[in-house]
């Protein structure tokens, strides 16, 4: 699932997200997301009550009340 597949009044409280790197590694603690100018680790908040579940090879996953979704960069 992707933002645009999630419900529009869910993809309008989401700011937008600009993702300009990431850094994939099979350890888990050393997966990283650079968004808005900002190092994310899995499990830190983008924005209020936005978390990032996880760092994939080419993307993330991201959480927002209850809504599970993939962001690409």
């Amino acid at each position: 699932m992707t933002l645009l597949d999630l419900p529009p009044a869910i993809q309008r409280e989401i700011p937008p997200l600009a993702i300009s790197g990431s850094m994939y590694s099979a350890n888990p603690a050393d997966r990283m997301l650079l968004v808005d100018k900002r190092m994310l680790h899995e499990g830190d908040e983008v924005a209020p009550g936005l978390v990032l579940d996880s760092v994939l090879p080419k993307g993330a996953i991201l959480r927002y009340k209850g809504h599970v979704f993939r962001v690409s960069h």
